[in-house]
């Protein structure tokens, strides 16, 4: 019986008991690493920071350096062509100028609360010391009333590259 047996695991029907090569796993192809930024000639980075802030105690405020709705801290990017500059910051887009080491921008905005809000904001201020100290300005009316000074933001605003 021994002799039948093996006689029948040498027979050609047999699965030989070499297992079937695995394929190689497939290689993952790497992407190849992102691009370094592009190099923007009259760009810069800055970080700003504020101080002597005055505001009008009944007050609250859509923008500026505690803004409800935009609020105007942490990295700066001022964008130079000519004599034209653009300055981001926290969200919000001031344009205007760059003449003679002095900076002028400025911002309207319209804001809804109840009824439709415009707000005016100004910067300016010179570069010296390798940093620009500015005068900002905020004031904030309901569309459609004459409301000048009454909430207002003054304060002093510092740009120094990072």
């Amino acid at each position: 019986m021994v002799l039948v047996a093996c006689a029948a695991c040498g027979s050609s029907g047999d699965v030989t008991s070499d297992p079937a090569p695995v394929p190689d796993p497939p290689h993952e192809i790497t992407p190849p690493p992102p691009a370094p930024p592009a190099i923007v000639r009259n760009r810069v980075d800055m970080h700003s920071s504020w101080s002597d802030v005055a505001t009008v105690g009944d007050c609250w405020y859509f923008s500026g350096p505690n803004g409800r709705d935009t609020k105007l801290s942490g990295p700066v990017t001022l964008a130079r062509e000519g004599d034209k500059v653009t300055a981001t910051v926290g969200g919000a887009t001031f344009t205007g100028t760059y003449r003679d080491s002095e900076l002028d921008l400025a911002r309207d905005a319209t804001h809804k609360f109840d009824d439709l809000w415009t707000t005016h904001e100004r910067i300016h201020g010179a570069f010296k010391s390798g940093k620009i100290t500015a005068h900002y300005h905020y004031e904030e009316c309901e569309q459609g009333t004459r409301c000048p000074n009454q909430c207002t933001i003054e304060a002093t605003l510092e740009l120094a590259a990072i």
